[in-house]
């Protein structure tokens, strides 16, 4: 098999895969994977195709050609449609052919053509977009918390704060929270002479994604109709402020593409009144939105330790769900029932009533249900470390003055303790049995 890398380019017309296959070796199904190893730096807040790359013959070649326009309002939580058509001189395609691949929701072939020369098909596509990082920090002293604005898409926050207490020692707390200030009192009661920092970064949110409506001089809200295969309702949404002052807000479903919203336009008070729609998927996509975690945001005196907490490759986990077959919504292949892209099933969860689970780019280690978060832990031969709040550790970790390595590349031995000789950013280290270093 070969790969031949596509690009997705900004020009209005359908995307083409052209084959030429042997005579009588039918070609029954077409692979087309999201190349994720091939994204560059992406601008934040913007949604952007990745490169694709097919999968084929020795003797396929293939072009894509993506229209942008199907990217609906910058929204990474709409599905874009893009038209496939492929051909083959050699009359090759099988009659009941299919497309595949990661990175796509759902694929359909609408059409196989009498001579078996050409079809055409359409990929379902959530578009790529990083989080912009969280704007506006700001450090209340008297509430004793630091706030940040909201960014939009994301549904939690990350926060990381650091400070160094009277005898030196380096202090750090990570959480999550849905909420846009997070307490930050034991830090400033604790941080010697004020040095305490705060990191903040964003996390993809998993609700429903909505598109502005436009509402016409005749007082009619209308909204682009979504491909039917992924929605034939749409929940809409009206807001405004009456003249009382107080916000109301008004939903309902139609399978219509616009409604008449006169009556509020005369109940609202100028400039308030809002309709928003989204679409009712078939199946709830959320776990299909390919949004990244956004840039850490920074502010304080002393620099917040991120470092347990930086992701690689922040498009390591997205795009992690393949469509097999035509008009069925994608198969997750990574984030259920898997760790780092390895079935649960083949590292095994080492203890009775124990699994893995993945909490947004982490991992922890369930004990009836319970995150274990007791240090080190023993786990079908391998030795892991679990930090105080549950998470796996990765990278570099010191325990009682002595420093260990905990494998941080992606795979199978994610967080495995290393022992033996190991080259880590350039230099060689060496590790005895029990895992320490021997040269740090």
């Amino acid at each position: 098999m070969k790969k031949n890398f596509l690009k997705v380019v900004c020009i209005s017309s359908a995307v083409s895969i052209i084959t030429t296959v042997p005579a009588l070796a039918m070609v029954k199904n077409v692979e087309i994977n999201a190349d994720l190893d091939a994204i560059s730096e992406a601008d934040a807040g913007i949604c952007f195709f990745p490169n694709y790359e097919v999968e084929a013959d020795d003797d396929v070649d293939a072009v894509i050609v993506a229209d942008t326009t199907s990217i609906k309002n910058n929204n990474p939580t709409i599905p874009a449609t893009v038209n496939v058509t492929i051909t083959s001189d050699a009359g090759a395609l099988d009659d009941d052919l299919k497309i595949s691949g990661t990175g796509i929701r759902s694929t359909y072939v609408d059409m196989v053509s009498v001579d078996n020369t050409e079809a055409t098909g359409r990929l379902l596509v959530y578009p790529l977009y990083e989080l912009k990082a969280p704007e506006n920090l700001n450090i209340d002293s008297a509430n004793a918390q630091v706030s940040w604005s909201s960014v939009e898409y994301a549904g939690k926050y990350e926060v990381v704060v650091t400070y160094v207490d009277k005898n030196g020692n380096e202090k750090t707390h990570h959480a999550t929270t849905s909420n846009t200030h997070y307490s930050i009192s034991n830090a400033i009661s604790n941080a010697y002479g004020g040095q305490f920092g705060v990191a903040v970064r964003a996390i993809p949110t998993d609700d429903p994604g909505y598109q502005d409506a436009v509402i016409g001089a005749d007082g009619k809200a209308s909204w682009t109709r979504y491909d039917a295969d992924f929605a034939n309702e749409y929940e809409v949404r009206i807001s405004y402020t009456g003249a009382n002052g107080k916000k109301v807000t008004t939903k309902y479903r139609t399978k219509e593409t616009s409604h008449d919203v006169s009556g509020y336009i005369n109940s609202a008070q100028t400039g308030t009144l809002k309709v928003t729609v989204r679409g009712i998927p078939k199946k709830n996509d959320a776990k299909y939105y390919n949004i990244a975690i956004s840039d850490w945001a920074t502010i304080g005196s002393y620099a917040a330790d991120t470092s347990d907490y930086e992701v690689d490759d922040k498009w390591d986990f997205l795009s992690d769900y393949k469509a097999t077959v035509d008009g069925s919504f994608a198969t997750n292949v990574k984030s259920n029932g898997t760790y780092n892209s390895v079935s649960t099933k083949s590292i095994g969860s080492g203890d009775a009533n124990a699994q893995w689970k993945r909490v947004t780019y982490k991992w922890q280690y369930l004990i009836n249900g319970v995150p274990y978060n007791q240090g080190w832990k023993k786990i079908n031969d391998q030795w892991y470390y679990f930090d105080a709040d549950g998470y796996m550790h990765t990278g570099w970790l010191e325990v009682n003055g002595v420093w260990y390595y905990l494998e941080s590349k992606v795979g199978s031995s994610t967080g495995v303790m290393c022992t033996g000789n190991k080259d880590i950013n350039g230099k060689s280290y060496i590790f005895g049995a029990d895992g320490v270093c021997m040269n740090h």
